[in-house]
């Protein structure tokens, strides 16, 4: 799903959110939230599709799916969660 820009009006708002509310971390990404990145995303599918992020078990990058198929160790990269 990275370069998938579908989620650019979630990724909008979280960005104008963070920054109407003084959010800190934010100038560590720029000034703005990417459409590319994960949460974005799951807001996308909560927002259009409530019933399959219902039933969704989890929200894991495809980096960190990878590693868990390849070690059967579920975890997560430092440098995605940053994102």
């Amino acid at each position: 799903m990275w370069k998938h820009h579908a989620a650019q009006r979630q990724a909008d708002r979280i960005t104008e959110l963070a920054a109407a509310r003084g959010e800190k971390w934010l100038s560590r990404y720029g000034g703005r939230i990417s459409a590319e990145w994960a949460v974005a995303k799951a807001l996308q599918i909560l927002e259009e599709d409530p019933e399959l992020y219902a039933a969704a078990d989890r929200w894991i990058e495809a980096a960190d799916w990878i590693v868990w198929q390849l070690t059967g160790v579920e975890t997560r990269n430092v440098a995605t969660a940053g994102y």
